[in-house]
């Protein structure tokens, strides 16, 4: 039965090279808690239907916000994929999937807003800032 080696006892050659996604832990971490608050940031949203502006300032968020959450997913993920018995990488996927599951809860309201307004509404704005049809899909 193979023993599974620590990573730092593996040759470089044969390790994942996540310096593209951030250089080291402290840049993850940094921007872990730059998305703790971003995340809150979403309940500021309950009046996105109100305007086509103001529907593109919460498109724009809500793109921003999720790209850095799944960079910092997919620096944890990777990293506890490669060492599964370090507590650390242990610790930065579950601190990054409660993160996650945060925004999820603080962002629920969204769908149903979306759900009980007439399309109408919606093409109306894209045709006043035609920003938004970048986002028609």
């Amino acid at each position: 039965m193979n023993k599974q080696q620590i990573r730092s006892a593996v040759d470089d050659n044969y390790k994942w090279d996540l310096t593209s996604i951030y250089k080291n832990d402290e840049e993850f971490n940094n921007d872990l808690e730059k998305a703790k608050e971003e995340i809150k940031k979403v309940s500021d949203f309950k009046d996105l239907l109100s305007s086509s502006k103001r529907l593109l300032e919460y498109i724009e968020y809500d793109e921003q916000t999720e790209r850095l959450l799944y960079k910092l997913y997919y620096y944890a993920h990777l990293n506890f994929d490669s060492e599964t018995i370090n507590t650390k990488y242990q610790t930065m996927q579950k601190n990054i999937g409660d993160i996650l599951n945060e925004y999820g809860e603080l962002s629920s309201y969204i769908r149903p807003l979306f759900m009980a307004t007439d399309y109408s509404v919606i093409e109306k704005y894209m045709e006043e800032e035609p920003k938004l049809k970048e986002y028609k899909f």
